[in-house]
């Protein structure tokens, strides 16, 4: 049985969050002199991209590679590519929190954490930004970025999740935007 063909019986069994990222096949497991599964024997998974239905396309904007560089640290994963999903990848609610800071810290980019439900994935992230982008300095200039106390360019989260149901009401609910 392949890593690819136990996660998909495991879909019509399990809650989406329940189905690992990384599956390793042993022959038998490890165990103690008392007969229990010794755990400290099991092989750690190796941090490369995990068998995924989405075939790998790499990064090609400075922003997707930005946003690639964050989810390979956060998830400790490499490569990740543009179609890879971030609960596919092994993410879950706080290593989703920790995308959302560290993109707050990398690009003064409040982006709600929602919208990392909603997009789950690179391209359709750094469509998001540059949709929100778009809009701030096209349609609605009020909207433009303002300084922090530390002086430094960031954009407000209700203006972004204000962009985000705009893109929703544009787009319909998941669509991804043509960025």
């Amino acid at each position: 049985i392949s890593p690819s063909d136990l996660r998909e019986f495991l879909k019509q069994k399990l809650p989406h969050y329940m189905i690992p990222s990384h599956v390793i096949i042993l022959e038998s497991f490890p165990h103690t002199l008392t007969g229990k599964v010794d755990r400290r024997a099991l092989p750690v998974p190796v941090s490369l991209r995990p068998e995924l239905d989405t075939l790998f396309e790499a990064p090609s904007s400075e922003t997707e590679r930005k946003l690639a560089e964050i989810w390979e640290e956060v998830l400790d994963v490499r490569p990740v590519g543009i179609h890879d999903k971030f609960f596919d990848l092994g993410g879950h609610s706080l290593s989703a929190t920790r995308v959302v800071s560290r993109i707050l810290e990398q690009y003064r980019f409040e982006m709600p954490l929602q919208s990392l439900f909603q997009s789950p994935t690179i391209a359709e992230m750094a469509a998001v930004k540059a949709h929100v982008l778009r809009y701030w300095e096209s349609e609605f200039p009020s909207l433009a970025p303002h300084k922090n106390r530390a002086g430094q360019r960031t954009y407000r989260r209700k203006d972004v999740e204000m962009a985000m149901s705009l893109k929703e009401l544009l787009y319909g609910e998941g669509s991804p935007i043509a960025g």
